[in-house]
């Protein structure tokens, strides 16, 4: 499976280095960080480091002092986020996301869901992303033109 994702990852320039991870770590707290990025508009630049620290450098994205280097990495306030992280903030909305997911079948990351029921999982080329979204379009405008008739 790790050969096929590498592989894979060559694609879009990604790189997965699988034997520099010692543990798979809770991710809770990396999901909380990401939200509170949001509010300031740093989501995805979160999102990013989160993922390729994890993935091509080993990072324990679970450690909040991990989160902290990368609050201040992407330009937010580590003492704010520390703060932040200590407190129960994004919690019940992290919780009920995976929830969510988990009825939705989505089980391991990367996964996308299109529509709420077109869901794919695992890395894949761009071909095949193209052709689920276009898949979700072409069902949603079949959607919206049965609906037009009701």
């Amino acid at each position: 499976m790790h050969d096929s994702l590498a592989v894979a990852g060559k694609s879009a320039d990604i790189v997965f280095n699988f034997d520099l991870i010692d543990k798979i770590p809770n991710t809770v707290a990396a999901h909380r960080f990401i939200q509170m990025a949001n509010l300031a508009e740093k989501g995805n630049a979160a999102a990013d480091l989160i993922f390729k620290s994890y993935f091509t450098y080993g990072a324990d994205i679970g450690d909040p002092s991990v989160l902290l280097d990368f609050s201040e990495q992407i330009g937010l306030d580590p003492g704010n986020i520390a703060q932040r992280l200590a407190s129960d903030e994004f919690h019940d909305l992290v919780y009920s996301e995976s929830a969510r997911a988990h009825r939705l079948g989505i089980n391991g990351v990367p996964s996308f869901a299109c529509n709420g029921s077109m869901i794919i999982s695992g890395a894949q080329v761009s071909k095949i992303l193209t052709r689920v979204i276009d898949a979700a379009f072409a069902e949603l405008k079949i959607s919206e033109t049965q609906s037009s008739f009701r």
